[in-house]
């Protein structure tokens, strides 16, 4: 993950929120998914907030659609939320 970029969870009862700051590349895209894996099974929401995204690589993009229901062993229903939401949303 890039020097510059960082995730942070933050847990309200049983919503989590990640907010993702900096460049959204390949490995942020996979941490972000180990962090829903760890985190989320028993969620009733899970946010993502790209507020605070600069850039998203096309690449990082690709990796988190391709790999997050791949990688885990229960449903989880993200809400992309911020500026830059559109270009996470899952189908």
């Amino acid at each position: 993950m890039a020097a510059n970029s960082k995730i942070r969870l933050h847990k309200d009862g049983q919503q989590i929120r990640f907010q993702l700051n900096g460049d959204f590349d390949g490995s942020m895209a996979l941490q972000l998914i180990s962090l829903i894996a760890e985190n989320c099974e028993h969620s009733d929401a899970v946010f993502i907030d790209t507020s605070d995204l600069r850039y998203l690589f096309p690449f990082g993009v690709e990796v988190f659609h391709k790999r997050l229901r791949a990688e885990l062993s229960f449903p989880v229903h993200c809400r992309v939320v911020g500026s830059k939401s559109t270009f996470l949303q899952m189908n």
